[in-house]
């Protein structure tokens, strides 16, 4: 499991709703090929998302729960993956939002879990730095 939690310069409502747009990552997020939307409610959203590298490609389906611009739940199961649960936590304070993200990943091969294990914590730091990349771009284009 990776445990990462900061403080961000930004409002937990830019936050959220950058996590929240799927179909924008493969523009900004390593690894991610493709993401598409296949349903989507108040607070709940389905969508398929293909990420790869050098050692796989993937498509998954993910369950999205939201509440409230304050906590985005995610379930995720692929051919690969056994397991993806992940969940971020946004809350508003006087210099800015405190974010808390939280992932753990079960693998269906044991060769493929022992080399994600190797790189999981460097892996996760791309992604979480290509988040507040995104929301410093998003922040001086508006």
């Amino acid at each position: 499991m990776v445990r990462k939690k900061d403080l961000l310069n930004f409002k937990s409502k830019e936050l959220f709703d950058l996590v929240i747009n799927i179909e924008d990552y493969p523009n900004f997020l390593p690894y991610c090929k493709k993401s598409k939307i296949i349903s989507k409610e108040e607070n709940l959203i389905i969508a398929d998302l293909t990420i790869g590298n050098f050692l796989f490609c993937e498509k998954f389906r993910s369950t999205v729960k939201t509440e409230d611009h304050k906590k985005i739940e995610i379930e995720s199961i692929g051919k690969m993956i056994k397991s993806l649960n992940a969940t971020w936590h946004f809350e508003d304070n006087e210099n800015g939002c405190s974010v808390m993200f939280e992932i753990n990943i079960k693998m269906k091969s044991v060769w493929m879990q022992k080399t994600l294990e190797k790189i999981f914590n460097e892996f996760f730091e791309k992604i979480l730095k290509a988040f507040e990349s995104r929301a410093n771009l998003s922040k001086k284009n508006n």
